[in-house]
């Protein structure tokens, strides 16, 4: 049995008899029946890989601690990672078709409205750092564009990272710079 791509094993009939005849099979009809065995397995392997991909990327996708949003054109959401869809308190599927401005706080859902689509400029990966309510805190947002396969513009990725943490400490080296040379000055 040959496939497409390679080699996938050999059908053995033990006993069977080729030739003219009662219960007699040409050799013409055993080799069409090993074509279309082999496409069958092919197919099936072939449609194995596809499913083990697409499982690779969905857990890629959802093992992501940053929100990823991707949606189209009109900025409807079509896909939410898990982390996501808990930082904004969301069953997945309930987000699905929302409108993302509706999922964020009003300062990202302005600067979001305000992304160049349609054009020159739509090409352009857009960034910004914000402070959004339904995120829960300081978010730098990337906003990449997202093509088909002939170079369309289908929508957006959406990644939003928690940054918080990394403002609260620099607010709070500043003030220790600020005490540290105030403690100076009074030396």
């Amino acid at each position: 049995l040959r496939g497409q791509r390679r080699a996938l094993g050999v059908l053995v009939f033990h006993g069977l008899r080729t030739g003219p005849g009662a219960w007699g099979y040409a050799s013409a009809d055993l080799a069409r029946l090993g074509r279309q065995l082999s496409r069958v397995i092919e197919g099936r392997q072939l449609l194995e890989e596809v499913l083990r991909a697409r499982r690779d990327l969905e857990n890629t996708f959802d093992s992501m601690r940053d929100t990823v949003i991707v949606c189209d054109r009109q900025r409807a959401v079509a896909r939410i990672n898990q982390a996501g869809a808990s930082r904004l308190g969301l069953d997945r599927a309930a987000a699905i078709g929302r409108p993302v401005a509706s999922l964020t706080g009003d300062a990202l859902s302005h600067w979001l409205a305000q992304l160049p689509l349609g054009t020159p400029d739509q090409w352009r990966t857009h960034e910004t750092e914000v402070e959004d309510t339904a995120l829960g805190g300081t978010v730098r947002v990337t906003a990449t564009p997202l093509a088909d396969g002939h170079r369309a513009l289908v929508g957006l990725v959406i990644v939003a990272r928690d940054v918080t943490a990394e403002r609260r400490a620099e607010v709070e080296r500043a003030a220790l710079r600020e005490r540290l040379a105030q403690s100076e000055a009074l030396s």
